[in-house]
């Protein structure tokens, strides 16, 4: 089946405005760069151009959905505590890996150490649920689920990703800042939400939106993992 873009189905910017999407961060806290993507502001918060907006976001939509078309992998990335259950539902929907917790530093940039890590969290995880760990000590087992809860936390969402992704999508690229920059050294591009404090140049493909309001993430979320599943289903 022939490649179909999704940017078709353009977002309104009356759509984004109902979803809170237009909110900026204080305008205090801006990055110059971002200067193109704002209407002004109002009572010290940026407002984002929603036009502009509009745009953005069908640009992104398409390059996700065009990915997923080739068969390309796309790590979601957001360590915001609001975002964990959404992340998770990504994962489900998608089969994409997520990082919804604490960012594992050197997991792209030191992958293959990351993968005897993972390795290491399924044997004690199997050791475990066989029971298998009785053999060694109470004092042991304590110090080996204290670790196997911490690995999990940590990298129970990327558990199946077999090499580096070939993009990530980051809600959050001032929180989540060290993600943006492994993905960088390793040439993956760098996909997401642009709120006004972060520098554009780090993203590929971006949609320059409130970061920090449930509504506003979850409005764009959603269009991606639609754009996503479209895409895989043109393959």
């Amino acid at each position: 089946m022939n490649y179909s873009p999704v940017s078709a189905i353009k977002i309104s910017a009356q759509d984004l405005h109902n979803n809170a999407c237009f909110y900026g961060q204080k305008s205090k806290n801006w990055h110059p760069k971002m200067a193109p993507y704002l209407f002004g502001k109002s009572q010290g918060i940026h407002i984002f151009d929603l036009n502009i907006m509009s745009e953005k976001l069908a640009e992104l939509l398409n390059r996700v959905s065009e990915l997923a078309s080739k068969g390309k992998s796309i790590l979601f990335v957001s360590t915001k505590t609001q975002t964990r259950d959404i992340l998770s539902q990504i994962k489900e929907e998608t089969g994409m890996p997520v990082v919804s917790h604490k960012w594992f530093g050197g997991l792209l940039t030191n992958f293959e150490t990351m993968k005897g890590r993972i390795a290491w969290m399924k044997k004690l995880r199997e050791e475990f649920e066989t029971g298998s760990i009785s053999r060694y000590t109470k004092k042991e087992q304590s110090k080996y689920r204290k670790e196997l809860d911490k690995l999990e936390t940590a990298l129970s969402g990327v558990e199946d990703m077999t090499k580096t992704p070939d993009a990530i999508f980051v809600v959050d690229g001032f929180r989540d800042d060290i993600a943006v920059q492994e993905a960088k050294k390793l040439g993956a591009e760098v996909l997401g939400i642009a709120d006004s404090n972060v520098n554009p140049d780090n993203y590929s493909y971006f949609v320059p939106a409130n970061d920090d309001s449930m509504q506003s993430i979850s409005f764009i979320l959603g269009h991606v993992v639609t754009a996503f599943l479209t895409g895989k289903g043109s393959k």
